[in-house]
């Protein structure tokens, strides 16, 4: 869950996955990392979707009856920019909830597979937890509420009953953790990060 209060300045969570994935020399990536270096403002994540994500974050926890112990957890190592918060996690999965237009919730209920982003979101989020906790969370579970266009402008009116969960377990994201390793490292030292760079970076295999 992301808040548009938090400073994600020098930390790369789950959220950043698509720029992590993407090209280094891209426009919109120089932007992205002036922001994780300080020195432009904060992105704003704040719009109907995520507020409505937000407020109903805690009611689908709520219903599918996991623990409070296990919500809101947060992972910021002291020596490294990557981190993760979860809507919860538990010594064998993350657990995600997502809200989702009804148009597309009926797709993934016909067998169509989640969307990219939430698979490199959970991929992200397994890894730091296992980093961090010497765990081996190979699996995520999806828990997904459909929601109305009206559902958005008055979330608690939202049918709790229509959520469903999807299954996801993580494959190899090796390419994945290199490149998380060579922002890192990057953030550390100051270092502006190029596709060139990054491909010395792997031949020499520091990651």
């Amino acid at each position: 869950m992301i808040t548009n209060t938090q400073s994600r300045v020098r930390y790369i969570g789950a959220s950043d996955n698509g720029k992590v994935n993407g090209s280094f020399d891209t426009p919109s990536f120089k932007e992205w990392w002036t922001y994780k270096i300080g020195i432009t403002d904060n992105i704003n994540f704040d719009n109907e979707y995520t507020r409505a994500g937000t407020i109903l974050e805690s009611a689908v926890l709520n219903k599918v009856g996991i623990p409070a112990k296990f919500r809101n957890i947060s992972i910021k190592p002291k020596d490294s920019a990557i981190g993760c918060n979860y809507d919860a996690l538990q010594p064998d999965r993350v657990i995600e909830v997502k809200t989702m237009k009804i148009e597309k919730a009926r797709n993934v209920l016909a067998g169509y597979s989640l969307p990219a982003i939430y698979k490199r979101q959970a991929n992200h989020a397994m890894y730091v937890a296992n980093v961090n906790r010497r765990w081996n969370i190979t699996h995520t579970d999806f828990y997904i509420l459909p929601l109305k266009k009206e559902d958005y402008k008055n979330p608690f009116g939202a049918d709790l009953d229509l959520v469903f969960k999807v299954e996801y377990d993580m494959p190899d994201i090796s390419d994945y953790i290199k490149r998380l390793n060579y922002l890192d490292m990057c953030l550390k030292y100051g270092y502006i990060p190029s596709n060139a760079d990054f491909a010395k970076f792997c031949k020499k295999q520091l990651f």
